[in-house]
């Protein structure tokens, strides 16, 4: 919350901001409630720095990706294209971005959507599915899906 209103401070709101924190139920719904409104801005800062991974890539890309068919002419105000998408991404990315973070930000690079800021990810893009139980009672997960592009 605090850097996305330093970001709309900093630049006249002309800019938004969002974070997700993961690719989970939980990042879907914290991304498509700022998206509401983040997406609204002419530019959009994508932050998933400290995203540890889940599977929403898919679902981001279908956002982020529209292409408008159509523009709204409201009697009063500006024209807006429909649906809405902004016009500039740019996505931030860390160390501790990792697993389906790093599939999304591929997929942003290879889509051409916008800049990628940051330090390198983690690099192990793997999709664990399957947990070994020990006879302990606890158990280990192990990589049993792999990402090639």
């Amino acid at each position: 919350r605090r850097n996305a209103e330093l970001v709309a401070e900093r630049t006249s709101n002309k800019c938004g901001y969002l974070h997700i924190p993961s690719m989970d139920t939980r990042g879907w719904a914290l991304f498509s409630k700022s998206f509401l409104v983040q997406g609204e801005r002419e530019a959009l800062i994508i932050d998933v720095r400290g995203n540890e991974g889940g599977n929403l890539t898919e679902q981001l890309l279908e956002k982020l990706c529209k292409k408008p068919v159509a523009i709204s002419f409201p009697r009063f105000g500006r024209p807006t294209p429909f649906p809405h998408t902004p016009r500039a991404l740019v996505l931030l990315v860390d160390q501790t971005s990792a697993s389906d973070s790093e599939v999304f930000a591929h997929s942003f690079r290879a889509l051409k959507l916008g800049p990628i800021i940051g330090r390198q990810t983690w690099g192990g893009v793997t999709g664990i599915t399957r947990e070994t139980p020990l006879v302990d009672g606890s158990s280990v997960t192990h990589p049993s899906v792999a990402f090639y592009a």
